[in-house]
């Protein structure tokens, strides 16, 4: 395998690569990351905290320049993509 190269892995690690970045920021509110990857929150959260159209455009908004400076810089991964188990 060469430099860059994922040999392992699937879709679904957008998903962890997201939450992770963006909760680590601690710039937004984990409710509103969740509904941006449209997890399901749950408990009262879940119910009653769904009015985050504003800041999920926030933050969409904030992960695309983070993608586009990141692409900006020429960096390209190979990866090999398999469905999930």
């Amino acid at each position: 395998m060469s430099q860059g190269e994922i040999s392992d892995y699937v879709i679904h690690d957008h998903r962890h690569t997201v939450s992770t970045y963006l909760n680590g920021l601690g710039k937004f509110p984990s409710e509103a990351i969740e509904a941006v990857l449209a997890n399901k929150i749950r408990g009262m959260a879940g119910v009653y905290n769904n009015n985050y159209k504003q800041l999920r455009a926030e933050i969409l908004r904030y992960w695309a320049d983070t993608l586009d400076g990141i692409a900006s810089e020429a960096t390209v991964i190979r990866a090999n993509f398999r469905r999930a188990a």
